[in-house]
């Protein structure tokens, strides 16, 4: 079994890797979540896949005026590789509650194009 510790220093340890590279230069600040494997627990490509795009039509509908943008986010040796969405406009409380609707144990905040995880459960 993998340790918590072990967990968070992977997170720690993610790099973006963005599919439009102008938006890349221009998000200086917000958030990046993922609506897959929820609860931490791997699940299957097409689950997945439906998390995903709930997740997008979710933040679309919310947040209209945000910008929202695909992202992978990838392990340093790129082993590892999940798809999230990186969006500008939201408060981190509100990323907080997207986080917890959707399950998921942490997020990123962007602040200067450095990453930060946020553990969204105790917050």
């Amino acid at each position: 079994m993998t340790s918590a510790v072990t967990i968070w220093q992977k997170f720690a340890a993610s790099k973006l890797c963005w599919k439009d590279k102008q938006i890349e230069f221009q998000f200086n600040s917000g958030y990046v979540i993922t609506g897959c494997n929820p609860h931490g627990k791997l699940t299957c490509h097409k689950r997945n896949r439906l998390y995903h795009h709930m997740l997008h039509g979710y933040l679309r509908s919310r947040f209209p005026d945000a910008i929202i943008t695909e992202v992978v986010g990838c392990s340093i040796n790129e082993d590892w590789k999940e798809v999230s969405w990186a969006i500008n406009g939201p408060t981190m409380n509100d990323i907080i509650l997207v986080a917890q609707l959707f399950r998921q144990l942490a997020f990123f905040k962007i602040n200067d194009c450095c990453l930060e995880v946020i553990d969204a459960r105790n917050t």
